[in-house]
């Protein structure tokens, strides 16, 4: 059971990576378990500790890869979700379809192909990701 906290960037940036055991649970209450999410070191609960199953907000960067049995229809749902409680950034990394989506927290979502170089943004800056 790997658990990590890694600093990234500025000791500002706190980033997560989490295996499954380790969920969100949302505003909507909804429980999400990201494949990766990174959370802003100051806001993390002061009593929150890496042994907790659940962590009670929404982070602010949720990655996600599609498997070759998910559905588009429902990862793409799924990120509207994150958005609408709270993420501020979301790469979409669609295997099959050999191309990333990423989501914003204005609402917009921008299309990139397999080469692409995705970003943290403003977000977790200096975070890259390469696509595929």
């Amino acid at each position: 059971m790997l658990k990590k906290t890694l600093l990234v960037g500025s000791p500002t940036v706190a980033t997560i990576l989490h295996p499954i055991e380790n969920r969100y649970r949302l505003p909507n209450t909804a429980v999400r378990a990201p494949d990766a999410a990174f959370v802003a070191k100051g806001r993390l609960p002061e009593s929150w500790d890496e042994e907790d199953k659940f962590i009670n907000l929404a982070p602010d960067f949720v990655i996600e890869i599609r498997s070759k049995n998910d559905r588009l229809a429902k990862l793409k749902a799924k990120m509207k979700e994150y958005i609408a409680n709270g993420v501020k950034l979301e790469d979409l990394i669609d295997i099959k379809n050999q191309q990333a989506l990423v989501y914003r927290q204005d609402g917009s979502i921008t299309q990139y192909p397999a080469t692409a170089i995705l970003s943290g943004e403003d977000i977790v800056p200096g975070f890259m990701l390469r696509c595929l």
